[in-house]
């Protein structure tokens, strides 16, 4: 993994969410579907069809975080719209889920990933005395999971099957993996 780069994360918020929202819906969908010009490690464009989200589904989720029970993050470079997580609260308080966890593939292994997950991780604890992290990832992506378990997430043994009516969809069967870990 390459040096960490400088960055800020910030949570993202109504003044600017209408700013960064198309930005952020590119890294998404960069992320998980792949970027031409820039291939990343965490593409998934030969296991599913169509994009990982909608502008419309962006917009939903965040405006499910004004709730309080879950916060969506965003990393900067500079002025560059770097990455996002998504914080969520479980119905079992001691467990946070991540997701929409993404980063652009221009500046991916740079630590900007792993950065974003501590700071969401370290949110959860703080703002919901979250005990565990828990991630669901496509079964397949092995190698996805070889950097999950490096920063000490593990399988559960637990399998969800991939939900209908998403804007994308697997290009043959696959079941997402449940991961966990402890906070601190």
């Amino acid at each position: 993994e390459d040096p960490k780069i400088p960055l800020s994360i910030t949570l993202v918020n109504k003044e600017v969410f209408p700013d960064i929202s198309c930005r952020l819906l590119d890294i998404i969908n960069w992320a998980y579907r792949g970027k031409s010009d820039e291939p990343g490690w965490t593409d998934e464009a030969n296991i599913m069809v169509g994009p990982r989200t909608s502008h419309e589904r962006l917009v939903e989720t965040f405006n499910a975080t004004q709730n309080g029970h879950s916060a969506l993050f965003y990393a900067t470079v500079g002025d560059r719209v770097a990455g996002c997580i998504l914080a969520k609260q479980c119905e079992d308080d001691e467990v946070a889920e991540f997701g929409l966890f993404a980063v652009d593939p221009g500046l991916q292994s740079r630590g900007v990933g792993r950065q974003l997950l501590q700071a969401a991780e370290a949110h959860a604890v703080k703002a919901w005395g979250t005990r565990i992290g828990q991630m669901k990832m496509l079964e397949v992506r092995e190698d996805l999971y070889a950097w999950y378990h490096r920063i000490g997430y593990r399988k559960t043994g637990a399998t969800e099957a991939f939900p209908a009516g998403m804007t994308d969809a697997p290009r043959f069967p696959v079941r997402f993996c449940v991961l966990e870990r402890a906070l601190p």
